[in-house]
C-alpha cells in the first residue's frame, strides 16, 4: 500500500502537559510515513525547554539544532535523531518515534494563525504530500491518520477532518459535518452523535475545525490557499480559510470513520473575557471578508447588533463588566482595523 507523507503540525503555548500527552498519543498511530512538527508560540512559562527535556530524556540518539526563517526572524529548531550506540539499538521503537519530531521555537505568541503558519512552511520544506493540523489538548485513535489519507486520496477533494469527540466522556461528539448559517456568521457544530456512528463513507462539510483538518499541499499550494489569515491572531480562522477554500470550489470532507478526542476550552478557559474581544471583533471580519452577498452582510449586520445588546444587557445584571469593556474593545478595533493580536497583549 502506498502511504503518502504526512507532516503533522501540533502548535504549544503554556500546554505542555497536554503537548506531551498528544504526543504520547501519536507515538501509537499504525500510519507509518509521518513527521511531527511542535511549534511552540513564545510561551511565557518553560514549555519549550521541557518538550525538549522530555524528547531528549526518551531518545538515546542526539539533538542537532539550527535556524529556520520566517518573516525575517531566525527560529530556533530542534531535530532528534538516532544514533548507533547499543543503548539507542535497545530502544529502537522509541528512536524511531523522536527520530520524527522537530520543535520550533518562535520569538513571538502569533497566535493560531501565525504559529501553525510557521509549521505549514517549515514543513514544505520537505515536499509532504498531506499537511495535518492538530490542536495540542487532542488525542487521537490509532487508525485516525489511516483514515485520513484514504479520504482525501484519489479525490480532488482539499481537506478532510475526522469524527471529532469530547474529552473524557468519548462518547458525545464536539465537531461533526459543519453547517455555515450566513445570516448570522456561524458555523454550527450540531449533535449528530447517533447518526456519525451510522455514516461509514465520507460526506461534504461547509467547513472545517482547525482543532483536526488534513490538508491536500500541492492542491492548495497551486491555488496559493496554504496559509491561515493572521489578522484574526485567535478564533475563526478556521472559518475564513475554510470560505476560501469553498470558493475555489474545492471539497472539504467529513470523515466519519477517523476519530479523535478534544479537551474543550482547555486552551482558553470558557468565561475568559478575551473570548468576548475576539469573538466579536473576528466575526465582524470573517464576514466582511467571506459574506456571499449584500443581503447576507445586511441581515447578519442587524442579528449581531441586536444580539450583542441582549448579551450586554445579561453581563450588566450579572456585573460581568470585563466582558463588556472586551465586547467593546472588540467592536472598535474592527472599526479602526486594528487586526491581529489584542494590544494591549502586544510588546
Amino acid at each position: 500500500m502506498n502511504y503518502p507523507k504526512v507532516n503533522i503540525i501540533l502548535l504549544n503555548y503554556n500546554g505542555v502537559k497536554d503537548t506531551i500527552e498528544c504526543l504520547e498519543s501519536l507515538r501509537c498511530i499504525t500510519y507509518p510515513n509521518y513527521n511531527i512538527v511542535v511549534v511552540d508560540n513564545n510561551s511565557t512559562d518553560e514549555s519549550f525547554l521541557n518538550i525538549d527535556n522530555w524528547c531528549k530524556n526518551q531518545l538515546s540518539g542526539i539533538r542537532k539544532v539550527t535556524n529556520f526563517s520566517y518573516k525575517k526572524d531566525n527560529l530556533k529548531v530542534h531535530e532528534y535523531n538516532q544514533n548507533d550506540s547499543e543503548k539507542s539499538k535497545k530502544k529502537i521503537g522509541v528512536n524511531d518515534f523522536f527520530s520524527k519530531i522537530t520543535l520550533i521555537k518562535s520569538n513571538k505568541n502569533l497566535g493560531f494563525a501565525g504559529g501553525n503558519n510557521i509549521g505549514i512552511e517549515y514543513s514544505l520544506k520537505f515536499n509532504s504530500d498531506y499537511i495535518l493540523l492538530l490542536n495540542n489538548d487532542t488525542l487521537v485513535e490509532n487508525n485516525f491518520l489511516d483514515h485520513l489519507v484514504e479520504c482525501l486520496e484519489g479525490n480532488n477533494s482539499a481537506a478532510s477532518a475526522p469524527a471529532i469527540y469530547k474529552y473524557p466522556e468519548k462518547k458525545k461528539i464536539w465537531f461533526y459535518k459543519g453547517r455555515r448559517n450566513w445570516y448570522k456568521g456561524l458555523g454550527l457544530n450540531i449533535d449528530y452523535t447517533a447518526m456519525a456512528k451510522s455514516l461509514e463513507k465520507p460526506i461534504k462539510t461547509d467547513f472545517l475545525t482547525g482543532c483536526c483538518m488534513l490538508l491536500n499541499t500541492n492542491l492548495l499550494k497551486d491555488q496559493d490557499l496554504l496559509k491561515l489569515d493572521e489578522d484574526y491572531f485567535l478564533y475563526y480562522e478556521d472559518d475564513d480559510f475554510s470560505a476560501k477554500i469553498r470558493n475555489h470550489n474545492l471539497d472539504l470532507l467529513f470523515c466519519p470513520n477517523s476519530k479523535i478526542y478534544h479537551k474543550v476550552s482547555a486552551s482558553v478557559g470558557k468565561t475568559n473575557p478575551i473570548l468576548s474581544y475576539y469573538f466579536t471583533r473576528n466575526r465582524l471580519l470573517f464576514m466582511k471578508k467571506n459574506s456571499p452577498n449584500i443581503i447576507y452582510s445586511v441581515t447578519f449586520n442587524i442579528f449581531f447588533i441586536i444580539t450583542r445588546l441582549v448579551r450586554l444587557t445579561q453581563w450588566l445584571i450579572s456585573g460581568e463588566y470585563d466582558n463588556i469593556k472586551m465586547m467593546l474593545k472588540g467592536f472598535y478595533d474592527y472599526y479602526f482595523s486594528n487586526f491581529g493580536k489584542y494590544e494591549s497583549d502586544k510588546k
